[in-house]
């Protein structure tokens, strides 16, 4: 899949799942979010995120969590730029990162009922 016709399909659906997860202010439409493609020099933000959702799941300790973020920074750094990571930031009306999402990019083996190639 080239990244335009990911796009089309990813940014319709993280509008939907930050409308759906009631991340709107009660005056904020989603006119209000901007969903753009995260940049590798945003992985801090993409890091910091991860972390905090790990930590709001009760996930890991204050150390676990830092030594991930420590293992994960190089390779999200090298993923992002190389496109075999993807992510995308909603930013609210003043530009703030309120979330975002990813998508990690692999290719997948033949399995018994791969009937074609899968373009990866």
């Amino acid at each position: 899949m080239n990244p335009v016709s990911l796009d089309c399909y990813l940014r319709p659906f993280l509008l939907y799942l930050f409308e759906s997860l009631g991340f709107t202010a009660p005056n904020m439409t989603l006119a209000d979010i901007t969903i753009r493609e995260a940049a590798p020099s945003e992985s801090a933000i993409v890091l910091h995120h991860r972390r905090s959702m790990f930590r709001d799941m009760g996930e890991g300790t204050v150390e676990e969590l830092d030594k991930m973020v420590d293992v994960a920074r190089p390779w999200l750094a090298r993923a992002l730029a190389d496109g075999t990571y993807r992510h995308w930031l909603a930013l609210d009306s003043s530009g703030r990162v309120a979330g975002g999402g990813g998508v990690l990019l692999c290719p997948w083996p033949a399995n018994p009922k791969t009937r074609a190639p899968s373009g990866l």
